[in-house]
């Protein structure tokens, strides 16, 4: 839908992701929406501090690019993996599946549902581990209160 950059924060001195797409190039209804999910992913996300879950720092526009900032990830796309036929052993394969549950037990808890689960939403870090990333579809809710 638009492209990823690879950025430094210069006031934290942090690697961020800058996550972007032109508005100017589609019709007002369009880019409208563009902003809205924008907007709901950031503050999807922004309630969530959670180790298998991408963080978003930020998101605005600026003239006809709107734009989200978040927490670069050094690895590749789930998808990536799977389009060069690779396999993960099955330890790997298991682990990478509780850390996804552990990541979407928590939004849910938190209220939010992704609604958009695909190996192309999903980041496997330089350290091996899962990053839930994409919360632009999502739906939010009241967060349940456990027991």
């Amino acid at each position: 839908m638009g492209l990823v950059y690879d950025g430094l924060d210069p006031n934290l001195d942090r690697r961020v992701a800058i996550k972007t797409i032109l508005t100017r190039k589609l019709d007002a209804e369009a880019a409208r929406m563009i902003t809205v999910r924008f907007e709901r992913e950031v503050r999807a996300v922004a309630r969530l501090n959670h180790r298998n879950i991408v963080q978003v720092y930020d998101f605005g526009t600026e003239g006809d690019l709107a734009y989200i900032v978040m927490e670069h990830i050094q690895g590749k796309e789930l998808k990536d993996y799977f389009d060069a036929n690779e396999r993960f052993n099955l330890n790997t394969a298991f682990r990478l599946m509780i850390e996804l549950l552990d990541a979407l037990d928590f939004a849910h808890a938190a209220g939010i549902v992704h609604r958009d689960i695909k190996p192309g939403n999903v980041m496997v870090d330089a350290g091996g581990h899962a990053k839930l990333t994409d919360f632009g579809v999502a739906r939010l809710a009241e967060p349940s209160n456990p027991a």
